[in-house]
């Protein structure tokens, strides 16, 4: 009688029954408050039997049908917003209801509470009418929405990033942290404000087209407030940009149309496409002409309120081309067309200085340039430490051609990622934060920022280091004052490669990928934001970053940046990479990352790596893998001769692991290999150690995240440890001296098991298994299934030397036996 659980689960919490207790139809009498917000609840059949209640919470739900209701004769209170309701019919029975909140929900047709008795208070933002005729005979006072429709406010777009100073930081999401003041005083420390800012308006149900009840301008009740939430900012930092986010492809929710709106894009069985993210995100058809002008309707509406300096379009194109031509064979140009139409539409109902920003990440948006005015980079980082040269010189390069190419006035973001789980005072996070920052220096007359890690969101301060605002942090760092660029974007100094230096008008911007420490010269005595060193020569780490301050602020210093000779102590590598034959794959592995060729091998750069392939290469030792901690897949197979792992024993994060011998002239074979060392890699999926002498499997015993593991060609005589090994699906045992199958009898998600050249001659342990793929000695034809057929070849073979099964240099009925129990 009451079917959903989240509902039934929500009543007993309510009454407090013991879980020993079932609910009855007579305890519902004893509800008289019924608070239920958020708890999933899509059904509300079984409520009906609650005749006492009087007040009901139910907002944030899932509900469409309010029939249950429709005899709660004492309910004075109801709570419905943010649900699926279109049909508030039900709902005109109630003679005591006093207070209705439908808020954000489908509906167009208030008539139903027309003739309320004791009606006296609605609430109804953002439902699918603007028609409140059905309610005038209640004597209401009615607020109605106001729609944000008012000139821009001063100073001009143009002027605001042109007048503003460097560093310029951007802030992503609005969000309060902390008391108000001390929030906004923070927050208009930054020059550009995108993804949310609303100043409390949302979008109005103002219909369009055929599309009614579709939203096309924001709008507020009291606009008062919403001019006073602006001038909190403007009047901190008259420069700060504002940019409302529509997403262009997607809705977080199925409830922003119907669910049979030909909006959506669905599958080729009708079902609404979900997007693969952690969140609710669904697809919509951006090929259909509708949703386009939808689009173009809503940012006009955004252009048309002055509050703001532009669009933020999140999840720019990631999702359609792909999922339209798996799906129905469209490509990607007339997606791309979809984009640009849409593009032209805005513009040319727009004024000119209202800019468009884009999520490209690390794209160039070269069929977009003449419409878009910058692009939001996420970086995104690329291993748990941080980033590889490769992927600083991709932002370089995707930035670089976004100042060159998009429309002005330009408003490239570059946001970075700090490294998880180190706070944002972690030496790698100040380090990072350092280069990103002065990337964008360098390179742009943009906006960066490093959003922090997400563990550490809540409100912190560390004098002299930073603030921390929910993934937003304010380092000390970005207080510097640089003032206005100077020097050529991108500049890079004679001679060394990954140095850049753009000098501005109160002082220097330093950004240090070479591979190398550098030593630089600059013309008069300067300080170090970071360092706080006061001289005329500094010295940049690699991968890092750095401002200095001219004594003198607003000047342009005659003289050049040199570069200086600088003696490094750095230990040579074959001290702790001791084999010639790694060092070389591992340079060239760093090399294929970006780092350029004159840069010495380091222990830190070995973080750098997450893959090494270093088959045949003719390594016997490994030490110096130990460095390598971010090391997800490791190949060490064919002609090496690798007899100690120990320098693997730390390193966690792998996930597959290759090692594997082949027979070489003149290289002496491995030999009992010690495995112990492998017995922390709890994340390995994927194992080789075939051909190594191996006869203690014991280490493996803890590897549960096992699926492939090859140990063929070894000595191994004891399948025990690989009981508790239950994700292997595949498992190559060749070539052993096992007699003994039944330790993997319970291994049921195996589907190739290879056994071939074993001593056993009992397979019966392993009928139970579904193997798709089963070799072993006793499937004589070789057709993966063990049956009368292969009896049949051993009977025709007796009296000669094969199938000898049994390998006792006889065929006879021994050999047949084998073969029946492998039945």
């Amino acid at each position: 009688w009451m079917p959903d659980p989240a509902l039934r689960e929500a009543v007993r919490e309510t009454l407090e029954l013991p879980a020993d207790v079932p609910l009855t139809k007579d305890h519902m009498q004893d509800l008289d408050i019924f608070i239920a917000e958020g708890r999933r609840i899509s059904d509300l059949t079984g409520l009906e039997f609650a005749i006492n209640l009087r007040e009901a919470n139910l907002g944030d739900n899932s509900i469409t049908d309010l029939r249950p209701l429709a005899n709660l004769i004492y309910l004075e209170e109801l709570g419905l917003p943010e649900n699926r309701i279109s049909d508030i019919s039900p709902l005109a029975g109630l003679p005591n209801l006093v207070f209705l909140i439908i808020s954000y929900n489908p509906i167009s047709d208030l008539s139903p509470l027309a003739r309320l008795p004791k009606f006296r208070e609605l609430h109804a933002q953002r439902i699918w009418t603007t028609d409140f005729s059905p309610l005038e005979g209640l004597g209401f006072d009615i607020f109605a929405d106001e729609i944000c429709e008012i000139a821009p406010f001063p100073p001009p777009v143009t002027e605001r990033i042109q007048n503003r100073t460097f560093p310029s930081i951007a802030l992503p999401r609005r969000t309060y942290w902390g008391t108000s003041n001390n929030y906004y005083n923070v927050a208009a420390k930054h020059d550009i404000h995108y993804f949310s800012t609303r100043f409390g308006l949302y979008w109005d149900s103002t219909p369009i087209a055929s599309t009614e009840g579709l939203s096309t301008q924001l709008a507020g009740q009291v606009m008062g407030q919403v001019l006073s939430e602006y001038e909190k900012y403007a009047e901190r930092n008259p420069n700060m940009l504002f940019f409302p986010a529509v997403a262009i492809g997607v809705y977080g929710g199925l409830d922003a149309f119907p669910p049979d709106s030909e909006f959506w894009l669905t599958d080729v069985d009708g079902q609404i496409i979900k997007n693969e993210v952690p969140w609710d995100e669904y697809t919509i058809d951006i090929l259909n002409p509708e949703v386009q002008q939808l689009v173009i309707e809503q940012v006009v509406g955004i252009a048309e309120c002055g509050y703001f300096s532009g669009v933020y379009f999140d999840v720019w194109a990631p999702y359609h081309t792909g999922v339209y031509e798996e799906l129905y064979n469209i490509g990607e140009e007339e997606v791309i067309q979809a984009y640009i139409t849409i593009l032209k539409g805005i513009r040319a109902r727009v004024r000119d200085d209202f800019l468009i920003l884009v999520n490209r990440n690390r794209r160039k948006s070269s069929r977009y340039a003449e419409w878009i005015n910058g692009s939001r980079m996420e970086t995104g980082v690329s291993y748990p430490g941080g980033y590889t040269y490769e992927r600083l010189v991709e932002a370089e390069d995707a930035l670089l051609w976004n100042e060159k190419h998009l429309r002005e006035p330009r408003i490239n973001i570059l946001e970075a990622d700090g490294v998880v789980n180190q706070p944002p005072d972690g030496p790698d996070n100040l380090r990072w934060m350092r280069v990103w920052t002065t990337l964008s220096l360098t390179h742009s007359d943009g906006y960066s920022i490093l959003r922090s890690p997400g563990e550490y969101g809540e409100y912190k301060e560390v004098p002299g280091v930073y603030q921390q605002y929910g993934d937003h942090t304010w380092y000390d760092f970005y207080d510097a004052d640089l003032g206005k660029p100077v020097g050529v974007k991108g500049q890079r100094c004679d001679g060394c490669e990954g140095l850049f230096i753009r000098e501005f008008t109160n002082g220097w911007a330093v950004y240090n990928r070479s591979g190398q420490p550098q030593k630089i010269q600059l013309p008069g005595q300067v300080t170090g934001v970071a360092s706080g060193i006061t001289s005329t020569t500094h010295i940049i780490p690699d991968l890092d970053g750095e401002m200095y301050l001219k004594k003198e602020p607003d000047t342009i210093v005659d003289g050049t940046v040199k570069v200086l000779d600088i003696e490094l102590v750095i230990e040579d590598p074959s001290v702790w990479m001791p084999d010639a034959a790694l060092q070389a794959v591992v340079r060239e592995t760093l090399e294929a990352l970006g780092l350029p060729a004159s840069a010495p091998l380091t222990k830190e750069k070995m973080l750098q790596l997450t893959s090494l392939k270093a088959n045949h290469r003719g390594i016997v030792d490994i030490t110096g893998l130990e460095f390598a901690m971010f090391l997800k897949e490791l190949h060490l197979g064919g002609r090496n001769r690798i007899t100690d792992l120990h320098p693997l024993a730390n390193l966690t994060h792998l996930t597959q692991l290759h090692i594997w011998h082949r027979e070489v002239a003149g290289m002496s074979p491995v030999t009992n290999l010690d495995i112990s060392p492998l017995s922390r890699l709890i994340n390995l999926e994927r194992l080789s150690l075939e051909n190594n002498g191996i006869s203690d499997i014991s280490p493996l015993t803890e590897l549960e995240e096992l699926q492939v593991l090859g140990l063929s060609d070894n000595a191994i005589d004891d399948l025990s440890p690989l009981v508790g090994l239950k994700k292997l699906h595949h498992l190559n045992l060749s070539d052993n001296s096992i007699k003994d199958f039944s330790p993997i009898a319970g291994l049921t998600n195996l589907e190739e098991l290879w056994i071939e050249n074993n001593p056993a001659t009992d397979f019966s342990p392993l009928s139970a298994l579904n193997l798709t793929d089963f070799r072993s000695d006793v499937d004589v034809n070789d057709d993966s299934v063990v049956n009368i057929l292969d009896l049949v070849i051993v009977a025709n073979a007796f009296g000669k030397t094969e199938p000898d099964l049994n390998g006792d240099g006889i065929v006879n009925i021994l050999d047949l036996v084998v073969v029946a129990n492998a039945f």
